[in-house]
C-alpha cells in the first residue's frame, strides 16, 4: 500500500483504488486469508488485468495470487499457496501426516512406498494419474465428502486445499489396494464406526492404531 498522510488513505498498489487507513473494506476489495492485506476483489482484479485473488478449489483470497514471483509478498508467496507438483521438491512428503493427518495410515503408506522401492516422484506420478478422475467426481465409493475442483498437478492452489487434495489422492490409493496387500500394511485392525470422518484418530495415537480409519463411516451416517 502507498501512504497519503494529508488524506489518510491508502491507493491500493494494484488497481490504484483509494481503501480506508482503518482498511475498512470497500466493495472493490478483500482481504488476504493469510495476511489480512486489503486486495481487489476477483471482479476488481479482472477489471484491473490481474490474475485471480482466489483460491480455484476453496475460493479464499490471497495476495500471493496476485503477485508474480519472485516479487516480494507479505505473506510468502511459498507459505500459503503452491502446487501438487511442488512436493517434488519438498524435504519429505511424509511431514505433516498427508492421509487425513493421520500419523499411523500415513505410516503404513510411507513404509509401503520404501519398502517396495518406489520413488517419491515415481509415487507422485502415480497419484496424479488419478487425479482427474477425482477431480471428475468418479471414485464412487463414499469416501470423498466433498468434490473436488478442477485441479491439475501444476494447479497453484492454497496451503490447505493442496493437503486436503493429497489426502484425497492417497485414500484413492490407499483404497484401491489389494486386500492382501492391507494386511500386510496394517493386520487385525477392524474399520473405525467414524472411518475417514473419525475426529479421535487425530488426538488419540492408540485408537489411531488400534483400529483402520481409511473406509466409509458407518455410524450415525
Amino acid at each position: 500500500m502507498i501512504s497519503n498522510t494529508y488524506s489518510h488513505i491508502y491507493l491500493c498498489e494494484w488497481c490504484r483504488i483509494s481503501v480506508n487507513v482503518r482498511h475498512q473494506i470497500c466493495s472493490h476489495h478483500t482481504q488476504c486469508s493469510c495476511c489480512n492485506l486489503s486486495i481487489p476483489t476477483a471482479v476488481a482484479a479482472e477489471e484491473a488485468h490481474l490474475p485471480d485473488p482466489r483460491c480455484p478449489h476453496c475460493q479464499r483470497t490471497f495476495c500471493a495470487f496476485i503477485r508474480t514471483p519472485p516479487d516480494a509478498c507479505r505473506c510468502r508467496v511459498s507459505s500459503c499457496i503452491a502446487s501438487l507438483e511442488d512436493f517434488r521438491t519438498q524435504t519429505s512428503l511424509w511431514h505433516p501426516p498427508p492421509l487425513l493427518g493421520n500419523t499411523i495410515e500415513s505410516g503404513f503408506v510411507r513404509d509401503y512406498v520404501e519398502r517396495e522401492g518406489i520413488t517419491v516422484s515415481d509415487f507422485l506420478d502415480t497419484l496424479f494419474s488419478r487425479l482427474d478422475g477425482l477431480s471428475r467426481n468418479l471414485l464412487n465409493d463414499g469416501l470423498i465428502s466433498e468434490v473436488m475442483a478442477d485441479v491439475l498437478p501444476d494447479t497453484r492452489v492454497c496451503i490447505p486445499c493442496r493437503r486436503e487434495c493429497l489426502s484425497q489422492l492417497l485414500l484413492d490409493w490407499r483404497v484401491r489396494l489389494p486386500p492382501e496387500e492391507v494386511r500386510r500394511l496394517s493386520p487385525n485392525r477392524p474399520n473405525c464406526y467414524y472411518g475417514v470422518h473419525c475426529r479421535t484418530q487425530l488426538s488419540n495415537l492408540e485408537h489411531a492404531k488400534r483400529f483402520n480409519h481409511c473406509c466409509p463411516q458407518t455410524k450415525f451416517n
